[in-house]
């Protein structure tokens, strides 16, 4: 079974299937939804600040393939073949939608799987840039700890802005009996360090992470897409008359041997 047909039946009900004769313009543009139709997701925001990253651009040219692949879908719909009957244009049509959609599903696992990494990597280096503890971290941890809560709270504001590796990376990877910091502190304190001297990453990590969604929306709606132009219901209906049809030709021919 492939991904087409194993999503169509875990669907089975979802939405309303067109029938040959209901495939209109105006029924068929119904069909789809916000971000397989519009490729203004990566023009605007977080995204086209981003759009030189390479994850980010990879992304944009896949979602690209995706809004063009479903338009033409639809659009191949409405045309009228002359030497086809409706039947037989819609069986058509499915046959290079299905492949199609098929193709996009492995590659949206691909792109989501680097985009994935890509995340891992970034939070790595993002973990990197507040540093490791020195050999000084104990009386670091001792000197803050000891000062009143106002005073500690002033001297770690002063270590974010200076970029100070030694005392952040000291006070923030200890627990609180040891740097006298709770939970909410110690990430509000990070939180300062990396938007003063790591905005780049943790930009580029929100626009992946950004553009992973947006994606993984645009082939759901794909896929819920195709379930309806394509309905089992009435490809099957479509097929076991063309095979009656078929059947019938070859006795014709059956004849000739009685």
């Amino acid at each position: 079974m492939d991904h087409t047909e194993s999503h169509q039946i875990h669907s089975a009900g979802q939405g309303t299937p067109l029938k040959v004769a209901e495939r209109s313009p105006s029924r068929l543009d119904r069909i789809g939804g916000d971000y397989i139709d519009s490729t203004g997701w990566y023009d605007a925001g977080q995204l086209h600040a981003a759009a030189d990253d390479p994850m980010v651009s990879r992304m944009r040219n896949y979602h690209s393939q995706l809004h063009s692949g479903f338009k033409a879908i639809r659009e191949a719909l409405l045309v009228k073949d002359p030497q086809l009957t409706p039947e037989a244009h819609l069986l058509a049509v499915q046959r290079k939608g299905k492949s199609w959609l098929n193709t996009m599903m492995e590659r949206s696992d691909a792109v989501q799987q680097q985009a994935g990494a890509e995340v891992k990597a970034l939070d790595s280096a993002i973990r990197a840039k507040v540093g490791t503890p020195t050999q000084h971290a104990a009386e670091i941890r001792t000197y803050l700890r000891g000062l009143d809560p106002e005073t500690r709270h002033s001297a770690m504001e002063e270590a974010a802005k200076a970029g100070d590796t030694a005392t952040m990376a000291a006070m923030l990877d200890a627990p609180g009996y040891l740097s006298g910091l709770n939970a909410q502190q110690q990430d509000a304190f990070r939180q300062l360090y990396l938007v003063l001297h790591a905005k780049d990453l943790l930009d580029r990590r929100s626009a992946v992470q950004v553009a992973s969604e947006v994606n993984a929306k645009a082939i759901s709606e794909a896929i819920d897409g195709c379930a309806k132009f394509f309905d089992q219901k009435t490809i099957g209906e479509i097929v076991a008359g063309s095979e009656k049809a078929a059947a019938a030709r070859d006795a014709i021919d059956r004849s000739l041997s009685v």
